[in-house]
Protein backbone atom coordinates (compact mmCIF):
# COMPACT_ATOMS: atom_id res chain seq x y z
CA UNK A 1 0.00 0.00 0.00
CA UNK A 2 1.09 3.67 -0.79
CA UNK A 3 -0.44 5.39 2.31
CA UNK A 4 2.29 4.16 4.91
CA UNK A 5 4.74 4.63 2.25
CA UNK A 6 4.05 8.36 2.05
CA UNK A 7 3.64 8.46 5.51
CA UNK A 8 7.15 7.22 5.92
CA UNK A 9 8.98 9.37 3.36
CA UNK A 10 6.95 12.53 4.53
CA UNK A 11 8.17 11.94 8.35
CA UNK A 12 12.07 11.44 6.84
CA UNK A 13 11.92 14.25 5.02
CA UNK A 14 9.75 17.04 7.78
CA UNK A 15 12.66 15.16 10.59
CA UNK A 16 16.37 15.06 8.90
CA UNK A 17 17.77 17.85 8.45
CA UNK A 18 19.99 16.47 5.42
CA UNK A 19 16.66 15.70 3.79
CA UNK A 20 15.48 19.51 4.33
CA UNK A 21 17.00 21.19 1.39
CA UNK A 22 14.96 18.72 -0.84
CA UNK A 23 11.24 19.21 1.39
CA UNK A 24 9.65 21.31 -0.69
CA UNK A 25 10.10 19.12 -4.06
CA UNK A 26 9.32 16.29 -2.03
CA UNK A 27 5.97 17.69 -0.52
CA UNK A 28 5.01 18.20 -4.18
CA UNK A 29 5.82 15.52 -5.20
CA UNK A 30 3.88 13.66 -2.11
CA UNK A 31 1.30 15.55 -3.50
CA UNK A 32 0.92 14.56 -6.37
CA UNK A 33 0.76 10.84 -5.08
CA UNK A 34 -1.82 11.66 -3.25
CA UNK A 35 -4.05 13.52 -5.69
CA UNK A 36 -3.29 10.21 -8.81
CA UNK A 37 -2.78 7.36 -5.42
CA UNK A 38 -6.68 5.66 -6.08
CA UNK A 39 -6.47 6.10 -9.93
CA UNK A 40 -3.05 4.84 -9.61
CA UNK A 41 -3.74 1.52 -7.80
CA UNK A 42 -6.78 1.47 -10.42
CA UNK A 43 -4.56 1.03 -12.88
CA UNK A 44 -2.28 -1.23 -11.26
CA UNK A 45 -4.14 -3.51 -9.91
CA UNK A 46 -7.58 -3.51 -12.29
CA UNK A 47 -7.89 -6.34 -14.95
CA UNK A 48 -8.42 -5.04 -18.56
CA UNK A 49 -12.47 -5.58 -19.03
CA UNK A 50 -11.30 -5.14 -23.09
CA UNK A 51 -8.87 -3.72 -25.57
CA UNK A 52 -11.24 -1.62 -26.92
CA UNK A 53 -13.28 1.54 -25.49
CA UNK A 54 -16.83 0.66 -24.57
CA UNK A 55 -19.24 3.47 -24.60
CA UNK A 56 -16.28 6.23 -24.43
CA UNK A 57 -14.70 4.69 -21.39
CA UNK A 58 -11.61 2.03 -21.06
CA UNK A 59 -13.08 -0.45 -18.51
CA UNK A 60 -11.27 -2.36 -15.85
CA UNK A 61 -12.58 -4.47 -12.76
CA UNK A 62 -10.83 -4.40 -9.76
CA UNK A 63 -11.26 -6.38 -6.48
CA UNK A 64 -11.22 -4.23 -3.34
CA UNK A 65 -11.04 -5.96 0.13
CA UNK A 66 -13.59 -4.76 2.77
CA UNK A 67 -14.37 -6.22 5.62
CA UNK A 68 -12.66 -9.42 4.83
CA UNK A 69 -14.66 -9.77 1.95
CA UNK A 70 -13.77 -9.54 -1.77
CA UNK A 71 -16.08 -7.52 -3.73
CA UNK A 72 -15.92 -6.71 -7.70
CA UNK A 73 -15.69 -2.85 -8.62
CA UNK A 74 -16.03 -1.68 -12.00
CA UNK A 75 -13.43 1.32 -12.98
CA UNK A 76 -13.94 3.49 -15.90
CA UNK A 77 -11.98 5.97 -17.50
CA UNK A 78 -13.24 8.07 -19.80
CA UNK A 79 -10.91 7.69 -23.11
CA UNK A 80 -10.88 11.64 -23.93
CA UNK A 81 -9.05 12.16 -19.80
CA UNK A 82 -7.00 9.48 -20.82
CA UNK A 83 -3.90 11.20 -22.34
CA UNK A 84 -4.14 13.86 -19.19
CA UNK A 85 -3.93 11.54 -17.03
CA UNK A 86 -1.13 9.25 -18.77
CA UNK A 87 0.74 12.57 -18.77
CA UNK A 88 0.23 13.62 -15.12
CA UNK A 89 1.34 9.59 -14.13
CA UNK A 90 4.00 9.80 -16.70
CA UNK A 91 5.13 13.59 -15.00
CA UNK A 92 4.50 11.64 -11.57
CA UNK A 93 6.78 8.97 -12.33
CA UNK A 94 9.71 11.42 -13.65
CA UNK A 95 9.30 13.53 -10.55
CA UNK A 96 9.69 10.47 -7.86
CA UNK A 97 12.31 9.29 -9.98
CA UNK A 98 14.06 12.23 -10.11
CA UNK A 99 13.39 13.14 -5.98
CA UNK A 100 14.92 9.74 -5.35
CA UNK A 101 18.13 10.28 -7.40
CA UNK A 102 18.89 13.81 -5.58
CA UNK A 103 18.30 11.75 -2.19
CA UNK A 104 20.83 8.96 -3.10
CA UNK A 105 23.07 11.69 -3.81
CA UNK A 106 22.89 13.42 -0.75
CA UNK A 107 23.65 10.23 0.66
CA UNK A 108 26.54 9.48 -1.31
CA UNK A 109 28.00 12.77 -0.29
CA UNK A 110 27.52 12.32 3.03
CA UNK A 111 29.25 9.04 2.88
CA UNK A 112 32.20 10.56 1.06
CA UNK A 113 31.84 12.61 4.12
CA UNK A 114 32.42 10.08 6.00
CA UNK A 115 28.55 10.08 7.44
CA UNK A 116 28.31 13.65 8.57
Amino acid sequence: MLTPKLKFARKSFAGDATLKSLKSQAESVFAEFDRLSKVRNDLIHGAVVSLAPIDGYFVLMKFDVHDDFHHVREVKFPVAAYPKLARDLVNLDKSAHQLSNEVFELVKKMDAEGGK
